[in-house]
């Protein structure tokens, strides 16, 4: 094989190592991810204050909001737990993916020296 086929298939490899390592990168860093959560809460009325407005009571429209906000803290850490463990997947399988493209750019730059060594072997058989 040409020697400028051995260094675009290196260069290849090596390209392809550092997409890789950068995107494991970008995958470690996103598993950092944390979003926004409902922080305000409504306090209970006093009790033995029956509110009402157009037959609602005021109470139960409170409960209704704090259980909502509760039920949307709940869903968004569901969420980022679920982000987190896709990310770290992808971390793991991009770091696997660049120490991959870095065995094919070993294993393309040793058949080169070998192809070398071989040329320079034979070069020196056909002169003696």
């Amino acid at each position: 094989m040409s020697r400028y086929f051995h260094f675009a298939f290196s260069l290849i490899w090596l390209i392809s190592t550092f997409v890789f390592a950068r995107f494991a990168y970008d995958a470690r860093e996103s598993a950092k991810i944390t979003l926004p959560r409902y922080d305000a809460r409504i306090r209970n009325v006093a009790s033995g204050m029956g509110i009402e407005l157009g037959g609602v009571n005021f109470q139960d429209v409170i409960t209704t909001a704090n259980g909502v906000a509760d039920t949307y803290d709940k869903s968004i850490a569901t969420l980022e737990d679920s982000m987190r463990s896709s990310a770290l997947l992808s971390y793991h399988l991009n770091l696997l993916c660049a120490f991959s493209a870095f065995i094919g750019l070993l294993t393309q730059l040793g058949q080169y020296l070998g192809e070398r060594a071989r040329r320079r072997r034979d070069g020196m058989q056909l002169r003696a």
